[in-house]
C-alpha cells in the first residue's frame, strides 16, 4: 500500500473545506433568518414599553369594573357575553374584534360587533384560513373599556 504523504497543501485544503463548509451554512442560516417572519408583534414596542404604566392603570381600572366576558368563535360567527360584577347583562356598548394570525401576517381581520340581545354581541366573519387565530375584543362603554383575548379554532 503506497499512501500520499501529508503535505502542508492537503492539510490547508480540508482546513479551508472545514471553513468553508461553516461559512456556507451560517450564510443558508443568515438567509432565512432574515426572509422569515420578524417575530415582532408591534410597530412601536420600544414606544409601548415606555408607557406601560398606562398599561398597569388601564387593567386595574378593568379589575375595579368586575366585568365577565365569555367570547368565542360559533358557526362562523364572534361572539361575546359580558355580565357585570352582579351577573347583569351589560348593554350599549360599542365592541370590536380583532383577529389575527399567531403565527403569519398579513391575515389579521377586524370586525364591529353589534348588539344581539341582553349583554350578548356577535358579527359574522369571514377568517380566510383554517386553524388558531388570536380573538381580541374591546367594548367602550361611556366611562369603562374592557379587552379580553382568546384563541379560538377555525375550521
Amino acid at each position: 500500500m503506497s499512501a500520499r504523504p501529508l503535505t502542508g497543501r492537503v492539510v490547508f485544503a480540508w482546513v479551508a473545506a472545514g471553513f468553508g463548509l461553516v461559512i456556507a451554512v451560517n450564510g443558508i442560516f443568515a438567509y432565512f433568518a432574515v426572509q422569515s417572519w420578524t417575530g415582532l408583534t408591534a410597530p412601536n414596542a420600544y414606544e409601548q414599553g415606555l408607557a406601560y404604566n398606562r398599561v398597569l392603570d388601564q387593567a386595574a381600572a378593568q379589575a375595579r369594573l368586575g366585568w365577565r366576558a365569555e367570547m368565542g368563535w360559533r358557526d362562523g360567527a364572534a361572539e361575546l357575553r359580558l355580565y357585570d360584577r352582579d351577573g347583569r347583562p351589560v348593554d350599549g356598548l360599542s365592541v370590536a374584534a380583532r383577529f389575527a394570525r399567531p403565527v403569519q401576517e398579513g391575515f389579521d381581520r377586524s370586525v364591529a360587533l353589534v348588539s344581539a340581545g341582553p349583554g350578548r354581541y356577535a358579527a359574522p366573519v369571514d377568517l380566510p384560513l383554517s386553524g388558531q387565530w388570536e380573538m381580541t375584543i374591546e367594548a367602550k362603554g361611556a366611562d369603562a373599556v374592557y379587552r379580553a383575548a382568546t384563541r379560538i379554532f377555525a375550521p
